[in-house]
């Protein structure tokens, strides 16, 4: 029979961790709307890293002098973390932001977009900016749930704007097996997850980024808004760090995605092979049911279908006879991560016309 007085200390303990959960607000409150604005009521501010003191969350923001509909962060302490009150599934986490000047002396580093809590635990994702010595630098980051796996990767080469120069916005979908990241529209990179899988990059260069993590997805998490200053003589400044809209909700875990064919940056499509055989970078297709590829060509040949499973290695799958100016529609619903693609033509030079993968 087990310990009376055992049962009960273990019930205390969950129950009060259960209660400061809800108190706080970190992980669930299904009461909150599923979108929600900069409004103190909507935000927690986290313990900060030099002062070790709570603040409330209204000091952290601050309506711009200039203009009402826009917000400015304060450094209530030297590292101020913003928590959305509610946690969201497959979450979808918006920000139209301005980074301050590179001459900004009080500013550092800001994080926008998800994870339960401080140091990494329960996972994340997110863009990072860093300012050191005048240059700034953006990064994007993912990590597994259990920490087993993740990526955190520079992406100031591949970024479509500076982030100094005006009102952009960032966003991050977070999904079943994989994470996105997409600035004023366009994609920036893809960190994909499977458990027992390596992790490692897939391409580093344009268009966006490709990576595998091992572990699974941060499915679940609250939005996230922290900066830190340069140092503590700057607690209680107002930051140069422009907040417009912000915005969060609940997601689709695998929404219907559409990918082209690349080699080192080149698309496929209008790619002219002049000898020898085209061979795709892989692309990510974790998390999705059926994998359709489409691909057509001016001329004759054979289309090879490689994958990978999380082994940082390709292997031949299968392969298609192609013909003349005929689409060829493929389908692949085994379950693995990576698609790539090698055309070999029958003859010189041959034009790819079109060439994609679809998931849903």
């Amino acid at each position: 029979m087990p310990d009376l007085a055992a049962v009960l200390s273990y019930l205390d303990r969950e129950s009060s961790w259960h209660d400061y959960i809800a108190q706080q607000n970190f992980l669930y409150h299904p009461l909150k709307s599923m979108l929600f604005t900069l409004r103190a009521e909507n935000l927690f501010v986290s313990p900060a890293t030099i002062s070790r003191k709570y603040g409330d969350p209204g000091e952290a923001i601050v309506v711009d002098s200039a203009y009402p509909f826009l917000y400015r962060l304060r450094y209530i302490d030297g590292d101020v973390a913003l928590y959305s009150k509610r946690a969201f599934r497959y979450g979808v986490y918006g920000f139209n932001v301005q980074l301050p000047p590179t001459t900004d002396p009080a500013f550092k580093n800001l994080w926008l977009g998800a994870e339960p809590t401080g140091g990494g635990n329960g996972g994340y994702a997110f863009f990072y900016f860093d300012l050191t010595s005048g240059v700034l630098k953006t990064y994007i980051a993912a990590r597994s749930i259990d920490g087993s796996g993740g990526r955190f990767v520079d992406v100031t080469g591949l970024m479509p704007v500076d982030p100094t120069a005006g009102m952009y916005d960032y966003l991050v979908k977070v999904n079943r097996a994989s994470v996105e990241f997409w600035v004023r529209g366009k994609l920036i990179g893809v960190i994909q997850f499977a458990n027992g899988a390596y992790s490692y990059d897939v391409r580093t260069g344009p268009p966006y980024y490709l990576g595998q993590a091992g572990g699974n997805a941060p499915s679940v998490m609250p939005m996230l808004i922290e900066s830190l200053c340069a140092s503590a003589g700057y607690i209680g400044t107002v930051s140069n760090v422009v907040l417009g809209n912000v915005w969060a909700s609940d997601g689709d875990p695998a929404p219907p995605r559409s990918l082209d064919l690349y080699t080192s940056g080149a698309s496929w499509s209008g790619y002219s092979v002049g000898s020898g055989a085209l061979t795709s970078d892989g692309v990510p297709v974790a998390g999705y049911d059926r994998k359709e590829i489409l691909f057509l060509a001016d001329g004759s040949g054979t289309l090879y279908i490689d994958v990978d499973y999380g082994l940082n290695a390709f292997d031949e799958y299968d392969s298609v006879s192609i013909t003349a100016n005929r689409l060829v529609r493929y389908v692949l619903t085994d379950p693995v991560l990576w698609v790539r693609l090698r055309f070999a033509p029958a003859s010189y030079p041959t034009t790819v016309v079109r060439a994609k993968v679809l998931m849903s």
